[in-house]
């Protein structure tokens, strides 16, 4: 069985290959593991290619939202003092060393197991042991990307990525939307894909929802005309969705399983579509994303099945 419509836009992450219809921002520089294994810094707007480090795998384009880092001289850390406000906190570094927290928080993270602890206001305590190539301390119940930071603390922007209706065949009134990501958010929603207006009145929506479980959503003047969720995933767990839809029929699919179905009364005009986050710049993927399309038709349930195995 092939699947005989082709997409008119199909966004495919490649290492060092960014669309040229993509329109990417971001305030600050952020990081990236590069194919060797090294935390590179990446500039201001500078879209970013993302590798395991301990394997060289290929994970696709990181995109975050804004975090703050505490840690001073982050990309060539020393055990230091922190102070902290009340809040939930996480610890997180690359390399294969670990880093003990005393005091406001106490543990010890490691690449594999960032610390996160909700604590008291007060000083952290930072003692490093072995090999330590990017420390942070950031509010948040999950870590993101190491910020670079030099003598004071440093604020990654969210990172906004969109591809212009004018730029792609776009149909109106019906159409499937696909992407294959990740993410390492929880407690919040993150935006995969959405096709809108830039508001959140008029979107379709591919996410995840706070209890990080796929969802498919579509809001039309303001009301929702559909949501469909999927089962709980693991963190950084990469992911197969598309949704197809049309007024009056709709399907969500994740991974090749089971069609789920729904029938929206209405579908929102779209002047845009975004990746990593919503036309609003909130509710961010914070994972990355590998694969992106928009297909001009309602594609069969059968083919939505193929399409996320």
């Amino acid at each position: 069985m092939t699947i005989d419509i082709f997409p008119t836009l199909n966004l495919l992450a490649r290492p060092g290959k960014t669309p040229p219809t993509l329109r990417f921002a971001r305030t600050g520089t952020a990081t990236r593991v590069d194919a060797t294994g090294t935390l590179a810094a990446v500039a201001a707007d500078g879209l970013r290619h993302d590798f395991v480090r301990t394997t060289g795998v290929y994970r696709g384009w990181r995109l975050e939202g804004a975090r703050t880092n505490l840690v001073l001289n982050s990309l060539t850390p020393a055990g230091q003092n922190i102070t902290i406000g009340a809040g939930t906190w996480t610890l997180s570094l690359v390399g294969g060393g670990t880093v003990t927290a005393s005091g406001a928080m106490t543990g010890s993270a490691t690449e594999a197991a960032p610390l996160t602890q909700t604590a008291s206001a007060g000083t952290v305590t930072l003692a490093l042991s072995g090999d330590v190539r990017g420390l942070q301390l950031e509010s948040g119940a999950y870590a993101t990307s190491i910020i670079p930071t030099a003598g004071a603390q440093v604020t990654r922007g969210v990172e906004t990525a969109r591809v212009d209706a004018t730029d792609f065949a776009l149909k109106a009134d019906e159409g499937t939307l696909y992407v294959q990501c990740s993410t390492l958010g929880i407690g919040g929603l993150q935006t995969a894909l959405e096709l809108g207006d830039g508001s959140a009145d008029n979107r379709i929506v591919l996410r995840f929802d706070p209890a990080r479980a796929p969802q498919a959503t579509i809001f039309s003047g303001g009301a929702s005309q559909l949501s469909l969720t999927g089962s709980a995933v693991a963190a950084d767990q990469t992911v197969r969705m598309a949704l197809a839809y049309k007024a009056g029929s709709a399907a969500f699919c994740i991974d090749g399983g089971a069609v789920q179905t729904a029938a929206p009364a209405a579908i929102p005009a779209a002047a845009s579509l975004w990746l990593g986050s919503e036309g609003t710049a909130t509710d961010p993927l914070n994972g990355h994303v590998l694969h992106a399309a928009y297909f001009p038709r309602r594609l069969a349930d059968a083919d939505l099945q193929l399409l996320t195995r």
